[in-house]
């Protein structure tokens, strides 16, 4: 079987995740960022593997009092 495709999820990467693949595994690696107390450390460890880095298009949304986020 071919190997799976990996994208590390990083708040740190400069590409944005715009879609999801079904046959692409996702790494949260933000989650360990947020324990490490701010320290970038998802995007380190992707680029030292060689694993793809993304991070979610969280920046260009806004969030209105209803709590719904929209597209800025």
């Amino acid at each position: 079987a071919a190997a799976p495709r990996l994208v590390y999820l990083s708040p740190d990467a400069e590409e944005v995740l715009d879609d999801v693949d079904a046959d692409t595994v996702y790494i949260i690696g933000g989650i360990v960022d947020l324990a490490a107390r701010g320290v970038a450390w998802s995007l380190p460890k992707a680029n030292a593997a060689g694993i793809r880095a993304a991070r979610l298009p969280i920046r260009g949304l806004t969030w209105k009092r209803n709590r719904r986020a929209k597209r800025k």
